[in-house]
């Protein structure tokens, strides 16, 4: 009976420890799979640059483009303040106009003050 148990459990073992290693390498291949197909799609984009287009840089900072030249870029983050960067550095980013920033705080600014704020 003891060989019979434990020629039963070797047998479960064996399907276990194939489950134990295909599984990792399954979740590794699909994070592979994933982090290309995100690099294709970064790289479309950045291509797809355009003067006067509003940009982020990686660091955050935020401006327009006002110049291409192959893997650089001129963007301008203050009134005749044009930084360079590598191209890859900045993604497209949308951001709020000074006008509509203005409209989103105060709606009329001549409408009496209701104390809420």
């Amino acid at each position: 009976m003891h060989v019979y148990a434990a020629a039963a459990s070797g047998g479960g073992s064996g399907s276990l420890s194939l489950l134990i290693l295909t599984l990792p390498l399954l979740l590794l291949a699909y994070l592979i799979f994933s982090q290309r197909r995100r690099a294709r799609r970064e790289a479309k984009v950045q291509q797809e640059l355009a003067e006067g287009d509003e940009v982020m840089t990686r660091a955050g900072m935020f401006g327009t483009i006002t110049w291409l030249n192959g893997p650089v870029v001129g963007v301008q983050v203050a009134p005749g303040v044009v930084l360079t960067f590598d191209r890859r550095a900045v993604i497209p980013a949308v951001v709020p106009s000074s006008r509509d920033a203005g409209q989103a705080q105060d709606p009329d600014p001549d409408a009496p003050d209701d104390g809420r704020g």
